[in-house]
């Protein structure tokens, strides 16, 4: 798994995210979960904010994990303020279409 994860919102804003750690913060933040693809590439497949990253992130994994196969990886971002994380969290949805948010609108 790579290091970071660097993705565009639909603003044109960057946002950097680190790869899986072994123990995730208690922390608030956001996090995206992606699957390579056999091009090389890869997919997200559900981002996401909360307040304690070491517990909702890891529930969401586990779903997609389930729904995607085993190769979901789970990249997080701290972030402490929970208007910004929503501000993000809507930026990244606007321009991947993550399939696990669409199908929970």
């Amino acid at each position: 798994m790579a290091e970071y994860l660097d993705v565009t919102g639909s603003s044109g804003t960057h946002y950097r995210y680190a790869g899986e750690q072994l123990q995730l913060s208690p922390m608030g933040g956001n996090y995206v979960l992606i699957r390579d693809l056999p091009d090389g590439g890869w997919e997200m497949i559900c981002a996401g904010e909360t307040e304690n990253l070491s517990r909702g992130a890891p529930v969401r994994k586990g779903q997609a994990t389930a729904d995607h196969g085993p190769n979901v990886k789970l990249y997080t971002r701290l972030n402490i303020s929970s208007a910004v994380r929503r501000s993000e969290l809507q930026d990244i949805i606007e321009a991947y279409q993550p399939v696990m948010n669409l199908a929970e609108s």
